[in-house]
């Protein structure tokens, strides 16, 4: 559910109705020759990053990133997503492909692109609130970055958005009149059911975290999970497990599972979490604040796994209390419900099913990816019947 799939599913839906040059940022030498399915959408144009060439720009590259960080107040991501070599490839593009929409993923994505000229129809997929993210899990923003980014989004002619908190974000920032649709992340609801994955584990009163853990919010959700809200369920329900799924878990935090007095799972890099995730009896969202949307809580739910879940970690999320998920404020709050539907599994159950007819209605292919090819004919006639008028 990251955004790279949302990419591909992007390009997949607008290549049924489209013509597509595709210009990527290339960060692997390896892909260059085995770039997978976005090189059989359309035309690729593959952009190889100024870092991987050779190993004097390597360190070139990385002293100007911090270089960069000094003195624009550049997070390293934005950094390393906008190398002025992609702009250079676009403005190339342009001059033969000459088409009629402009899609950009990342607002940083063409910061060194100048000229604009219009047509074509310039349209920015955001994937999140930039410097809003970095508040929350950093507690700090860069006002120059935040400028740039609120600067950028300016500059294009549509903006999508994938959270309504988001568009409104942007809309306070920029102004009511800003163009911004929401077109949420989606999932192929037929791959992730529960009739299409069988459970890695047996039935046990099993907890599962989600996330890549080589994200510091989501070490510090896991920590407490394990540290503060596991203790209060163990005592309540007999032969408790714990799953923590997802790659790049810290030595820290394997030492802080494999000492934990509840069995703990600590799985690392699975080619397909469906099975873990289906053999949770419960999801436990721990994060307390979150950014953008939770593809995880829409996965675990497409799977039929109800979700406990913080406020803050669930905001974005177009799911009401009891529509699969379980909203707390409070980890006294979230202990109680995690051993409500650990010791009743037929209740467990039954709310993870109401989950998942919900994910069906409102994050399925057709209500998300595949909105836009028909957003982007309107907005093309729409432009058709301005210029006429």
């Amino acid at each position: 559910m990251g955004s790279r799939v949302r990419n591909v599913r992007i390009l997949e839906a607008l290549s049924s109705q489209f013509e597509l040059c595709i210009v990527s940022l290339v960060h692997r030498r390896e892909h260059l020759d085995a770039p997978g399915p976005v090189a059989e959408l359309g035309t690729w144009v593959p952009v190889l990053a100024p870092h991987r060439r050779n190993r004097a720009s390597h360190l070139a590259t990385h002293l100007r990133s911090r270089l960069s960080g000094m003195t624009e107040g550049l997070h390293r991501e934005t950094f390393f997503m906008s190398f002025p070599e992609l702009s250079d490839e676009v403005r190339r593009q342009l001059e033969s492909f000459r088409p009629d929409i402009v899609h950009v993923a990342y607002w940083y994505a063409l910061r060194h692109l100048e000229a604009r000229p219009r047509p074509p129809l310039w349209v920015v997929d955001t994937h999140d609130v930039q410097f809003e993210r970095h508040e929350r899990l950093w507690g700090r923003v860069s006002p120059r970055e935040k400028a740039a980014e609120l600067l950028e989004l300016s500059r294009y002619d549509r903006v999508i958005a994938i959270t309504g908190h988001d568009r409104d974000v942007f809309r306070s920032e920029l102004g009511p009149s800003l163009e911004c649709a929401v077109m949420p992340m989606g999932v192929d609801t037929d791959s992730w059911s529960p009739d299409a994955v069988a459970p890695s584990r047996g039935d046990a009163p099993r907890v599962v975290f989600y996330g890549n853990m080589t994200n510091e919010s989501n070490q510090v959700a896991a920590r407490h999970l394990l540290d503060d809200v596991v203790p209060l369920v163990r005592a309540d329900v007999p032969g408790l497990e714990v799953t923590l799924l997802g790659a790049g878990t810290p030595d820290d935090l394997r030492a802080a599972a494999a000492e934990n007095e509840t069995p703990v799972l600590v799985t690392g890099f699975v080619e397909d979490v469906r099975p873990h995730l289906s053999s949770g009896r419960v999801l436990a969202l721990s994060l307390q604040s979150g950014s953008g949307q939770r593809g995880r809580v829409v996965e675990a739910l497409a799977l039929g796994v109800p979700v406990v879940g913080y406020r803050g970690g669930l905001e974005g999320l177009e799911f009401e209390d009891g529509e699969g998920v379980v909203i707390v404020d409070d980890e006294l709050r979230f202990a109680e419900e995690l051993t409500r539907l650990l010791q009743h599994p037929d209740a467990a159950r039954e709310l993870g099913l109401a989950g998942r007819a919900a994910v069906v209605e409102r994050y399925g292919m057709d209500a998300t990816y595949g909105r836009f090819p028909r957003v982007y004919r309107e907005w093309l006639e729409s432009i058709e019947a301005s210029a006429e008028g």
